[in-house]
């Protein structure tokens, strides 16, 4: 698992009807225990306190922490609280040191992993060990001027145009992806990656092989023309019409252009009809930049000009020019907006219930490839072993490059009891093997403790038995969830719990009203918890209307860069009340409001963003191209690489399992080693004809620690507060950059 990965795998958090939750976080076991009661220390604390100590730790200084405690230290030495503290202190402080000795290890191994490859021709592999180097490598910018790293990225350049000249759209798409992800900035990647994706998708979906005509059926002008409409009325901000129209004319042109349309379609492949099609589509997308007004108006008069076009020339089907053109005015007007047409509203419905039949994965398109997000506790893909980040490649034996999100759902769901064998490569581990499956009736559970009891179904959410801390993680916001957490908050009460980590990491979100709900335990009445705004939405602004029943229990927040919508409404209004301290990454910033707009009498909707999330201060969730801030940003940030990502998420598969300990891996009957490489980006296979079999490169692997970084901080926080006997409401807040000698956030890295 890549932290570029797990970005890019929930760029469109659209779950199929294997909808599934991310996983707990157990920790290591605690070292340091206090000898006498903590409570009872407390009182004679007043020096630690007075020097700073909890300041620096809640600003995440923990080396100036360390320092002002050893010195408390050797003026109280009777003091076993403190002596606790320096033991806790100093676990933390060989950590980091840990931390960096293994990011200097895992860098120097990548670069030797991309010379190989580079020596071997093996260019995209090369490029994604740049990029895990890259993102592992601790002054970015002087690696990046490595005149090797240049060379690299010059190859794989050079090969990618190659391939998007010679029609490998495959080759094309798995070499841009990389070299967006090398240089995320520029626009001429993102553009030709953009073509690559759509005609290796018009491969797939006008195959003879899949079912064209059915995917089509019910599509009408006049829904098309909808569209656009409901775009200009409801859309919002005001809709780019001039690039909408533009990305759609250009979808027609790549039909033109694509050999396997040709055999699909007849008049494509007779080239008077071609050129007349192409000629005029491409006069008219030329016009496009001189008109002076462009609105919704003008993009509907172009729709029924291409239709027209259309009819005079290749005379493809009515129905599969105004699916491409809506398909690629929406692809560039946000990446949640989406098009719901009639053939696939009745998997639409089943995605939303909640519940379904289903082997126990989410899963998403990343640039193409069928990509595992989570699978879900207790489910036949779970005790299988599928991971996050795995690729499916087959499912029965039938490829799934370029499969469409509704396809891979109706291949894979089916029947209670019978079967289905999915094809799985495993990037961190180079290997592919089949996984057989057998389908059952899958149920969403979205609260869950850090480990099992027993391996029982029964969670233990009391972290800390010594100083009573709890820790509770939220998977997703369910109609269920808020009352399952307050039966969990309840138990923990009578439990004597005195203050609770509060887990969000990997929560895609769900429910709003889930998630105000979930606020409002924590909050006093009248406090502002989340507002929408719109051009053309009315303003909502949602209060607090009680006072919580969980209003002074003290917290800390998990957090990270996947942590989105609802969950960073939550953590959002609990931070910014002065209510919880943050610990983690920037959340992702899915701050848009989409609502689902039936396109007249048919099964068609339009899920349309209409409106952005603001935080309580006012500041704005969501996180455009233009962003330079956006999501919810730690008090205390504490930033893993992936390797740590990998071990962390491995805790969470083997705490969750019921009844046995998982697998860590399959027989090795079912692997196969292929040449795949760790790496930021999806792994993709050798490219065909330019590409050598690489010889072994013999490297030791790393051996990271089961520790969760981020948890270990957050319960070193809590022992503090606790030991001072105070509340985090009633402690001093300290922000990022106050109480120190920088502006900058406190980081916790390696």
């Amino acid at each position: 698992m890549n932290r570029n990965g797990l970005r890019g795998n929930f760029r469109l958090l659209f779950c199929c009807s294997i909808w599934m939750s991310a996983i707990v976080w157990p920790v290591v076991a605690q070292e340091a225990v206090p000898t006498t009661s903590p409570v009872a220390e407390a009182t004679a604390s007043e020096p630690l306190w007075a020097a700073g100590f909890d300041r620096y730790i809640a600003a995440g200084e923990f080396d100036q922490a360390r320092d002002s405690l050893i010195r408390i230290v050797e003026s109280n030495p009777q003091r076993d609280s403190y002596r606790d503290l320096v033991a806790w202190m100093d676990q933390l402080k060989n950590f980091n040191q840990q931390r960096a000795e293994l990011q200097t290890q895992q860098c120097d191994q990548l670069i030797l992993r991309a010379k190989h490859a580079q020596s071997q021709s093996q260019w995209s592999d090369a490029l994604g060990y740049v990029i895990d180097a890259m993102h592992s490598t601790t002054d970015t910018k002087e690696f990046l001027r490595e005149p090797w790293v240049q060379e690299i990225h010059d190859q794989v350049d050079a090969q990618a145009t190659r391939s998007l000249e010679s029609g490998d759209w495959r080759v094309a798409t798995d070499l841009y992806d990389r070299l967006c992800l090398f240089d995320p900035k520029s626009t001429y990647y993102k553009d030709r990656l953009d073509e690559s994706i759509a005609h290796a998708r018009l491969d797939a979906l006008y195959s003879a092989e899949f079912n064209w005509r059915d995917r089509l059926r019910g599509i009408t002008q006049k829904m098309g023309e909808d569209v656009l409409w409901r775009i200009h009325s409801g859309y919002v901000s005001e809709a780019d019409f001039r690039t909408m129209t533009t990305a759609a004319l250009k979808k027609l042109l790549y039909i033109a252009q694509s050999p396997s349309m040709s055999l699909q379609f007849s008049n494509l492949a007779e080239a008077d009809k071609k050129e007349q099609f192409v000629s005029r589509i491409s006069r008219r997308l030329e016009r496009i930049k001189d008109e002076a007004d462009f609105s919704y108006t003008t993009s509907r008069d172009v729709l029924r000009n291409v239709l027209k076009i259309n009819s005079q020339t290749v005379d493809l089907p009515p129905e599969l020019i105004i699916y491409e053109y809506i398909e690629g005015a929406l692809g560039s007007l946000d990446q949640f907006t989406s098009m719901i047409w009639p053939a696939d509203f009745s998997e639409f419905e089943k995605q939303t219930q909640g519940h379904f039949i289903g082997v126990g994965i989410q899963i998403i398109l990343d640039q193409g490839r069928l990509t595992v997000s989570s699978p879900l506790e207790d489910t036949p893909a779970f005790r299988a072993g599928i991971q996050s980040e795995d690729l499916i490649t087959h499912i029965d034996g039938e490829s799934t490059e370029n499969i469409t999100l509704i396809g891979a759902v109706n291949k894979i769901t089916g029947a209670v009891g019978t079967d289905v064998t999915l094809t799985v490569h495993r990037p961190s581990t180079e290997q592919t093997f089949d996984v057989k499956l057998t389908r059952q009736e899958i149920q969403i559970v979205s609260v869950k403790g850090w480990q099992r009891v027993n391996h029982s179904e029964t969670w233990d959410y009391m972290i800390d038995p010594t100083y009573k801390i709890g820790y509770v993680r939220i998977t997703n916001f369910a109609d269920n969830t808020v009352s399952e957490l307050k039966r969990v908050l309840n138990q923990l009460q009578s439990n004597g719990v005195r203050a609770v980590v509060f887990d969000l990491r990997f929560n895609p979100g769900g429910l709003l009203r889930s998630a105000i709900e979930m606020s409002e335990l924590f909050l006093p009445r009248d406090k502002t918890i989340v507002s929408t705004r719109g051009l053309r939405s009315e303003e909502f602004v949602k209060n607090s209307e009680v006072n919580g029943l969980f209003r002074d229990l003290p917290m800390v927040v998990l957090i990270n860069d996947q942590s989105a919508s609802a969950s960073e409404i939550v953590s959002g209004a609990l931070k910014d009340h002065g209510r919880a301290i943050i610990v983690g990454e920037r959340s992702f910033g899915k701050g848009s409001v989409q609502n689902l707009i039936p396109m007249g009498s048919s099964n068609a909707h339009l899920k349309l963003t209409t409106a952005y999330y603001y935080l309580p201060s006012g500041r704005c969730l969501h996180k455009t191209p233009e962003s330079e801030i956006w999501g919810v940003e730690p008090d205390i940030a504490v930033t893993l690489v992936p390797r740590e990502a990998i071990k962390v998420w491995s805790l969470w598969r083997k705490a969750d399992v019921i009844g046995t300990v998982p697998k860590d891996a399959l027989t090795e009957a079912q692997q196969t080693t292929t040449t795949a490489p760790a790496t930021s980006a999806p792994a993709s296979q050798p490219v065909a004809g330019t590409q050598t079999q690489p010889t072994e490169l013999d490297l030791p692997e790393i051996a990271y620690p089961e520790v969760d970084y981020q948890l270990e901080t957050a319960l070193l926080i809590l022992r503090v507060q606790l030991l001072k006997q105070y509340g985090l409401e009633q402690m001093d807040k300290v922000r990022l950059g106050e109480n120190s000698n920088t502006t900058t956030p406190a980081v916790v890295t390696n």
